[in-house]
């Protein structure tokens, strides 16, 4: 299986931040993850794996960093579709691996993950990856500029939405 240097991941630290007890923060596992090196040929074949071993180290470093906070509110946002690759400028350094339907499968799964844990773990799984979605399961043009959400008005109904927050 190829492995993926997602260790790194258990450094992030919240401590120095203005976070204050009774607030809340969001993480956001990255697209880029997904889109470039979870969507290689030679990770794809093997991206449940993959992603079976990183989502459980992703939540043990922010349990890691929630504990020193009481009552912290703890948001985990989706991945957000995969952009068309023809409908995007290609960035050399950060390609889209894959091909569109990989890619989308491989964020697919990576939502599933992140939302069981978000459930093992209490925490809020910030979920409006259907809401930017075209019919097919990819990134809407109409609600994005190149691979990132321009139109935020279903994350803000999704806030809005949250009931004892």
């Amino acid at each position: 299986m190829s492995r993926i240097a997602f260790e790194k991941i258990n450094y992030f630290n919240l401590s120095g931040t203005a976070l204050q007890n009774d607030e809340a923060v969001c993480f956001c596992f990255g697209e880029i993850d997904c889109r470039v090196h979870l969507s290689k040929p030679q990770n794809f074949p093997n991206h449940r794996e993959l992603i079976d071993e990183i989502v459980p180290n992703y939540f043990k470093a922010i349990e890691m960093n929630v504990y020193l906070y009481n009552n912290i509110k703890v948001m985990i946002f989706n991945v957000p579709p995969t952009a068309r690759k023809e409908l995007i400028d290609e960035n050399l350094y950060y390609p889209h691996e894959g091909t569109n339907e990989e890619r989308k499968t491989v964020t697919l799964y990576m939502n599933a993950k992140l939302k069981e844990y978000c459930e093992k773990y209490n925490y809020i799984f910030f979920d409006v990856y259907d809401k930017y979605c075209d019919k097919d399961g990819l990134l809407n043009p109409e609600l994005s500029q190149d691979i990132h959400i321009k139109n935020n008005i279903h994350m803000a109904e999704f806030l809005k939405d949250l009931k004892n927050f």
